[in-house]
């Protein structure tokens, strides 16, 4: 009797350390999830700023910017930076310290 009541003891103490593991395992994707939606969302807020920056320095020089023809790339940064001459874009083939 009492070897059985220790082995459903260890049996009830591995099946709770299982489900331990499964709920952080669950907890850390979620946080993973999160940061990552942080992260977009911060681009996008980074990106209408600099936007808004634009809007108003081109005011203040006489500008106006037209958002129907306006164009933009977003570059991210690597460790390779710098050493790739050619900027490929759909439209055309930019190199480096070209001026158009």
């Amino acid at each position: 009797m009492l070897i059985t009541l220790i082995y459903w003891a260890e049996v009830m103490l591995m099946m709770l350390i299982y489900w331990a593991e499964v709920m952080l395992m669950i907890l850390i994707y979620w946080a993973e999830v999160m940061l990552m939606m942080l992260i977009y969302w911060a681009k996008a807020f980074l990106l209408l700023k600099n936007t808004e920056a634009l809007v108003v320095a081109s005011r203040k020089n006489g500008l106006e910017v037209n958002a129907d023809k306006s164009q933009y790339m977003v570059i991210f940064r690597d460790k390779n930076a710098g050493q790739n001459k050619n900027i490929n874009t759909e439209k055309n083939n930019l190199l480096k310290g070209q001026n158009s």
